[in-house]
């Protein structure tokens, strides 16, 4: 995505901008995490450009690029679920996985995830997938509100092993180990 944009950002063409939108598309398909990225590129180009016209068609190209990527998941989503669910479903069930009394931070045999846990799947399945992730978004807030000090702790920990675990590939926090 990165490498598309800095192409389109160097040499502005329409043929750059849709293959900026191309390759965000793909990109959010994997990850829905850079979106505001994408977003904030395409305003950026607008915003710096001299010919702020032509950076707005570009930027409209790579958009409709990008949307046409995301279009036959969106609608798969659609059908699926029975509304309207751009990206991803699942945000809540991860946050509720380690917000929750048996929560960690990162996920293990025990944590409360339909992907490793029996009777979490057998609750997805029979609630469906939205149920399930509203529930998820319930239990999660209720258990934040109620353990503040244990959710800052471990939204600490985390932060530390995802930015800092890659340094030192072993690590101790407190009396947890990870690895």
């Amino acid at each position: 995505m990165l490498v598309f944009a800095l192409r389109w950002h160097r040499s502005p063409s329409l043929r750059g901008a849709l293959g900026f939108g191309v390759a965000s598309g793909a990109t959010l398909l994997v990850n829905s995490v850079p979106l505001l990225l994408f977003l904030a590129l395409l305003v950026q180009s607008v915003a710096r450009s001299k010919e702020r016209r032509r950076a707005a068609v570009g930027a409209a190209a790579a958009l409709l690029a990008c949307g046409a990527m995301l279009l036959p998941w969106v609608a798969r989503n659609y059908q699926v679920h029975g509304g309207f669910v751009p990206l991803r479903q699942n945000t809540w069930v991860e946050i509720r996985q380690g917000n929750n009394p048996k929560g960690s931070i990162i996920q293990g045999l025990d944590s409360l995830h339909p992907n490793v846990n029996a009777q979490e799947r057998a609750l997805y399945r029979e609630m469906g997938e939205r149920a399930y992730e509203a529930n998820g978004r319930t239990d999660a807030l209720a258990y934040m509100e109620a353990n503040r000090y244990e959710t800052a702790q471990r939204t600490a920990m985390r932060t530390a092993f995802f930015w800092l675990s890659d340094l030192f590939h072993e690590g101790v926090y407190g009396d947890r180990t990870w690895a």
